[in-house]
């Protein structure tokens, strides 16, 4: 129950927008040597031996991202430009830390789901051949543990059990163009309850007076074989119900393949003096494995009327046994990111941060149902102590990607045969593309033991 509540929705660099945390969107994202509190389960679990003490933290995002897409116009068919409709998604991230034998070994656990916005466009506006509304669901958690093998040299390893959930709405067509009498609803949904997989990391801090530091993780690549269904609905075509006679047909086992990419992270650290740290980070990812993503195993079949029948008599049926290929093409994506944080005093701490990352997708295959590409972005942010035990963490995190236009796309309508086939329609992805993300974020943290401050 607490990982079905701790769910959040996704779009997808590639399919994410931010790493986690409120601390590291103060920074930037710069927060692979620096980070000091549970959501080192998630940049570098070495990271964790800097807990002393026992550690709770928990935070809360609110994540949106604004995308406006203006489809090129076709001859004498002129389309209006659509935008996201959907709300800022509230993602939580819980992690609990206890250190051991005298600090230099620390257990933790966490729930970290990566950020992503919520997507929701017009049901007839002129991107519902790509995309209607979207959800992609990623749960991580499970426990980390990290250990100070010599002053200053810490190592560190998570097990993840992961959990993975695709859903998809748009519209398929019989015509290949634009006439809504031609087309048919589609929606997918499909679900890989039970994944595992892992991360590490390694932490190097000046043992003498703890000036420098350098941290690196690393994040293995995960596949997903999510089962789930598919479902038509042919109610607004114009062969229901001359032709067609169940206007739902589905197909209730098929399987969706979904590759997420490996990962390495590594940033180096400086404090110039006891109240200052700055800190320069990157991050690779591994997108080019996803070349496509397939919808396959299917196996619906369209009930039909015999021809000239009325009332409608049992007809040959349709069947749809066509994998579904949608063309990705990604690319492999790395990012640069200056964060740093200032003790103005015993209570408050003030963050800021710059970056830049790459895009995974390509322009021939960039629509609304995946916008990514090189974007720049900020993070302001703070800590104050309220006492010795508690301290409440605030960002605000914003990143922007320039205005795109695309002239040569790759993503076609579906088109859907009367005998079954499965083919392409007109070309939909053309056009001038922008977006921004906007994040807020708050988080509560308290601590025990030697973690109580003085």
């Amino acid at each position: 129950m607490l990982l079905l509540v701790l769910a959040s929705t996704a779009d997808a660099s590639a399919y994410y927008v931010a790493d986690v945390g409120t601390r590291s969107l103060g920074r930037g994202g710069a927060f692979i040597a620096g980070v000091d509190d549970t959501t080192a389960q998630y940049y570098n679990p070495a990271a964790l031996t800097r807990i002393d003490g026992g550690q709770f933290k928990a935070d809360l995002s609110g994540v949106h991202q604004y995308i406006r897409f203006d489809r090129e116009d076709l001859g004498d068919e002129v389309f209006d430009a659509v935008e996201n409709e959907g709300p800022p998604y509230p993602i939580p991230t819980i992690g609990l830390a206890q250190s051991f034998l005298d600090d230099r070994a620390v257990i933790a656990f966490g729930v970290y789901p990566p950020y992503a916005p919520f997507i929701e466009y017009d049901r007839e506006g002129a991107q519902r051949y790509t995309l209607v509304d979207s959800t992609v669901i990623e749960v991580t958690a499970g426990p980390s543990a990290a250990f100070e093998i010599i002053p200053g040299l810490s190592v560190g390893v998570g097990g993840q059990y992961k959990w993975m959930l695709a859903g998809q709405q748009l519209f398929l067509t019989t015509s290949g163009d634009d006439d809504p009498t031609g087309q048919i609803g589609f929606d997918m949904e499909a679900s890989d309850p039970f994944t595992l997989s892992w991360n590490a990391g390694v932490l190097f801090e000046d043992p003498k007076d703890q000036r420098w530091a350098v941290g690196v993780g690393f994040v293995p690549p995960v596949k997903y074989e999510a089962e789930g269904y598919l479902r038509a609905d042919f109610t607004d075509h114009a062969v229901y119900p001359a032709i067609v006679a169940e206007p739902n047909p589905s197909d209730e086992d098929i399987t969706l393949f979904i590759s997420m990419p490996m990962q390495v992270k590594a940033g180096a650290l400086f404090r110039p003096t006891d109240k200052l740290e700055i800190e320069a980070a990157t991050v690779f990812q591994k997108w080019d494995v996803v070349d496509e993503i397939v919808v396959g195993a299917l196996d619906m079949e369209i009930e039909t009327c015999a021809p000239l029948s009325d009332p409608c008599a049992p007809g040959e049926p349709i069947v749809v046994d066509e994998d579904v290929v949608l063309p990705a093409g990604y690319k492999n994506t790395w990012s640069a990111r200056l964060g740093a944080e200032f003790d103005a005093n015993d209570m408050v701490t003030a963050r800021a941060g710059l970056l830049w990352e790459g895009g995974a997708i390509p322009d021939a295959t960039t629509g609304v149902s995946l916008v990514d590409g090189n974007k720049y972005g900020y993070g302001v942010g703070g800590t104050l102590w309220l006492g010795k035990r508690w301290a409440l963490d605030a960002a605000w995190h914003q990143s922007f990607m320039p205005t795109r236009t695309i002239t040569d796309s790759e993503l076609t309508q579906i088109k859907l045969g009367l005998d079954g086939s499965v083919g392409e329609g007109r070309v939909v992805g053309n056009g001038d593309l922008t977006s921004r993300f906007n994040i807020g974020s708050i988080a509560l943290q308290g601590v025990w033991g030697a973690g109580v401050r003085d």
